[in-house]
């Protein structure tokens, strides 16, 4: 590749949207739902809909693989069934671009949910 082409793949990468996209979306497509070992953001669900009792939940995954896409999808599920649910995202209460200490990952997580914008997940309660 040479030094034209770099430069055109940087600029089309910049302009691409990084952004998660709501289970409604026309573009979502939900190929999670599709998988051969069942649908785990509807077993995450329904984990958290028969929980007696709080838990706490990992997704991870590489940079623009759906994990936030999925949470919302997992969100409207939530919100489906009379579960309260917010979503915050971490990029609004940590500097992403020095080292994260496990304690600074805690006190936003603690606390984060007093700034909380509703783009953003963090489950509350069921009624």
């Amino acid at each position: 590749m040479d030094f034209r082409q770099k430069a055109r793949l940087r600029e089309l990468f910049t302009k691409l949207s990084d952004k998660p996209l709501e289970p409604d979306d026309p573009f979502y497509e939900p190929f999670v739902a599709r998988m051969s070992d069942g649908d785990a953001i509807e077993a995450l669900a329904t984990r958290i809909l028969w929980s007696e009792a709080a838990s706490v939940h990992l997704l991870s995954g590489q940079r623009g693989s759906g994990k936030s896409t999925e949470l919302r999808r997992l969100r409207k599920t939530l919100q489906d069934q009379g579960c309260e649910v917010f979503l915050c995202d971490m990029r609004d209460y940590m500097n992403l671009t020095t080292p994260v200490e496990i304690t600074d990952f805690f006190y936003c997580d603690d606390g984060g949910t007093e700034r909380c914008s509703p783009r953003d997940v963090r489950q509350r309660h069921c009624s």
